[in-house]
């Protein structure tokens, strides 16, 4: 009878242990189902100093890549980058806290890490380093 008894409290365990690793997954795939969609760029900001002439050259720049700048995930894990003309494109990986972003560019297999400070359904920021500097983009869902 004992026996009997330890099974069923493991078997018991293992319906718990179960049951936790699913509301995990559900959670990672609700982060990761909030990632899916077209990204607009509403703001760039960058963590640089600049003399008043260096930022009238990069004004205009960081205007038109408002402009004409977004972002694309898809649920088969690919993204699409567009700006200034040029496409960038390849796979991402949500990390499992939601909170850093991999993605690898298929042309030239380089990795990039990626910091989400926010992720809404209509609302992405997120800072990585790009050239050594710190740029962090709020971007809108276009839907």
């Amino acid at each position: 009878m004992k026996t009997v008894f330890f099974k069923f409290n493991l078997f018991s365990l293992l319906i718990i242990l179960a049951v936790f690793i699913t509301m995990g997954a559900c959670r990672e795939n609700a982060k990761a189902k909030l990632l899916l969609n077209k990204w607009k760029v509403l703001e760039v900001q960058f963590e640089m100093n600049l003399p008043d002439e260096s930022k009238a050259v990069f004004l205009p720049i960081i205007e038109q890549l408002k402009r004409t700048s977004y972002f694309k995930f898809a649920s088969d894990h690919s993204f699409e980058f567009f700006t200034m003309g040029i496409t960038t494109s390849g796979t991402w990986e949500l990390s499992d806290d939601g909170k850093e972003l991999f993605t690898i560019d298929v042309k030239t297999n380089r990795e990039e890490k990626i910091i989400i400070e926010k992720l809404t359904s209509d609302t992405l920021i997120f800072s990585r380093k790009n050239q050594g500097q710190a740029v962090k983009m709020i971007l809108t869902a276009t839907k």
